[in-house]
C-alpha cells in the first residue's frame, strides 16, 4: 500500500494509483510513501523520539502515551479518502520514520485538515515543504476547494511553513489560530 493518486480510467471510473518514490533532501535520500498498516511500530518508535515540546506543539496538550490502537487509527488510512505520507529512511532491517504529514478531509468532502511532525534532529532539512508539496498536489488532484490547519500560536515553525505555501490566516482564538488554502 503506497501514497495514492485517484485517476480517472476511460469508462470515468476513479482508481487508485500507488507512487513510491525516493526523495533527496540535503542530508540524504529518503523513502516518500504513505503510512500503512505495517508501520504501526514504526510509528510508536516515530513517537517516543518526540521531546514533550513537540508533542504539545502537534497535539496542543500534553500526550504521554501512543498506544497500538491510537497508532493503529493513524496507519490504517483510507488513502483514496484522506492522506497520510511518511519521509523515511530505510536501512537494511529497520525502517524509521522522520517526517509525517497529514490531511483528513472534513464531512463536506471538500476542505481537508492538515498536520505535520518532523523528528527533532531531521529539523530544517526540508521534510514538512516535501510532504507539504505532496499534499497539495495529492489534494488539487482530488479536486479539494480547500486545505486549513490549526496550531498553537506559539508554533512559528508550522506558521512559518504555513506562510510559505500561501495560507491565510483566517482565525485566533484562545491562543490558537485557524490558516487555509484555498486550492481552486
Amino acid at each position: 500500500m503506497y501514497l495514492y493518486y485517484l485517476k480517472q480510467t476511460g469508462d470515468s471510473q476513479m482508481i487508485a494509483e500507488p507512487v513510491n518514490r525516493m526523495m533527496h533532501l540535503p542530508d540524504g535520500e529518503y523513502l516518500l510513501r504513505s503510512l500503512q498498516p505495517g508501520d504501526l511500530h514504526h510509528l510508536q518508535e516515530f513517537f517516543y523520539s518526540h521531546s514533550q515540546d513537540t508533542i504539545y506543539q502537534r497535539y496542543g496538550h500534553p500526550v504521554r502515551v501512543m498506544s497500538e490502537a491510537d497508532a493503529e487509527k493513524l496507519v490504517a488510512v483510507n488513502q483514496t479518502q484522506d492522506c497520510a505520507l511518511a519521509l523515511l529512511e530505510v536501512r537494511e532491517k529497520q525502517t524509521v520514520i522522520h517526517a509525517v504529514g497529514r490531511y483528513c478531509l472534513d464531512p463536506d468532502n471538500h476542505h481537508a485538515e492538515l498536520a505535520f511532525v518532523v523528528r527533532e534532529s531531521k529539523r530544517q532539512l526540508g521534510c514538512t515543504t516535501c510532504l507539504m508539496q505532496e499534499l497539495i498536489r495529492t489534494a488539487r488532484e482530488r479536486k479539494l476547494k480547500a486545505l486549513w490547519a490549526e496550531a498553537l500560536a506559539s508554533n512559528l515553525p508550522m506558521r512559518k511553513v504555513l506562510d510559505k505555501f500561501g495560507f491565510q490566516l483566517i482565525s485566533r482564538d484562545h491562543g490558537r489560530v485557524k490558516f487555509e488554502l484555498p486550492l481552486e
